[in-house]
């Protein structure tokens, strides 16, 4: 069996074009008396930013 892994050079690459992309930003507190708890995440994206 051949395997081969190829990695091209950055002279190799040249970018077309770019689509933006909207990622809704989410921000939550929860408020538990003495402790304050905040997380933001992308609305797209379970894991926290």
């Amino acid at each position: 069996t051949y395997n081969k892994t190829c990695e091209p050079n950055l002279s190799d690459i040249s970018v077309q074009s770019i689509e933006p992309v909207y990622l809704p930003d989410v921000r939550q507190t929860t408020d538990l008396g003495e402790y304050i708890a905040s997380c933001r995440s992308a609305a797209s994206s379970p894991s926290p930013v």
